[in-house]
C-alpha cells in the first residue's frame, strides 16, 4: 500500500484523545472565525443572480461569488480547513423576491481571481491567549471575480432550499461532518437548515467561492456572515 508521504510514520505511538472537538485547535492558535465586521448590519449579494453559467456577467454566480476566499501563503506555508459557514438574516433584512428556490456550489481554484466589490471580513483567532494572525482573506458580497480557470474543482453543489427563502432563515455549510444532519424546508416558513458537505482544504495559493443563485431572482438578499476555519501545516 502507497504511503502518505503527509503524515510522518517513523516512531509514532498510539495516542487516547481526551478532547473530540475542536479546542486543541484553538488552543494552539490555529482556530478563526471570519464575520461581518458590524453585527446586525447584513451584506447583500449581487442584485439578481440567477444562475451558475460560466459568463463573465454579475448575474451569473461563478463571477458574482457571495463569498470569496483566497489562501495568501506560498508553498509550504499553511493550508486553510474549513469547518463551517453560517450564513444567517434577521427578520426585516432583504429577503428573496421572484424565485422558486435557492442553489449553491464551491468551486477551487488555483489562482487568485478577485477583482473587486464584496466586503472584507473581520478575522478573529478564536484563542484569546494568542495574537497569531490568519493568512485566509475573505469577502462577502457583491463580489466580482475573473472566471475560473480550467484547473477548477467543483468541490460540492446541491439545492439550499426548494422554496422562497425568508428573512430570519439560517443556512449552515458544515465540512466532513460525519453526522451528515439533514433538513426539510418547508414553503413559507422561516427555516435553519445545516448542509453537509465534504472537507475541504485551501491549499496555499487557491482560492473558494460560495456561489448562491436562483432562477428569476430579481433581489440583492442580504446576510450576516461567520466562517470557521483552522490553519496548519500539511499532515501535521
Amino acid at each position: 500500500m502507497p504511503v502518505n508521504a503527509n503524515i510522518n510514520i517513523s516512531g509514532s505511538q498510539k495516542v487516547a484523545n481526551v478532547w473530540n472537538s475542536d479546542h486543541l485547535l484553538a488552543d494552539e492558535g490555529s482556530y478563526f472565525t471570519a464575520q461581518n465586521a458590524t453585527v446586525g448590519t447584513a451584506i447583500a449579494m449581487t442584485t439578481s443572480v440567477v444562475d451558475d453559467a460560466a459568463t463573465a456577467s454579475s448575474t451569473h454566480a461563478q463571477a458574482a461569488p457571495y463569498i470569496y476566499l483566497y489562501n495568501r501563503g506560498v508553498t509550504g506555508d499553511k493550508s486553510v480547513y474549513l469547518k463551517y459557514i453560517k450564513l444567517f438574516s434577521r427578520i426585516g433584512d432583504q429577503a428573496w423576491t421572484s424565485a422558486t428556490q435557492a442553489l449553491f456550489s464551491l468551486r477551487a481554484d488555483p489562482t487568485s481571481r478577485y477583482t473587486s466589490g464584496g466586503t472584507a471580513l473581520s478575522v478573529y483567532n478564536q484563542n484569546t491567549n494568542t495574537g497569531n494572525a490568519s493568512q485566509l482573506l475573505s469577502y462577502a458580497g457583491a463580489n466580482v471575480v475573473s472566471l475560473p480557470t480550467a484547473a477548477q474543482r467543483v468541490l460540492a453543489h446541491g439545492m439550499i432550499q426548494s422554496s422562497i427563502p425568508l428573512a430570519g432563515s439560517t443556512w449552515i455549510w458544515t465540512f466532513g461532518d460525519v453526522t451528515s444532519p439533514t433538513n426539510f424546508g418547508y414553503a413559507s416558513a422561516i427555516n435553519s437548515l445545516t448542509i453537509p458537505v465534504a472537507p475541504v482544504v485551501i491549499a496555499p495559493g487557491w482560492s473558494l467561492q460560495l456561489d448562491i443563485w436562483a432562477t428569476a431572482l430579481a433581489a440583492a438578499p442580504t446576510f450576516e456572515v461567520e466562517i470557521g476555519y483552522a490553519e496548519r501545516y500539511a499532515g501535521l
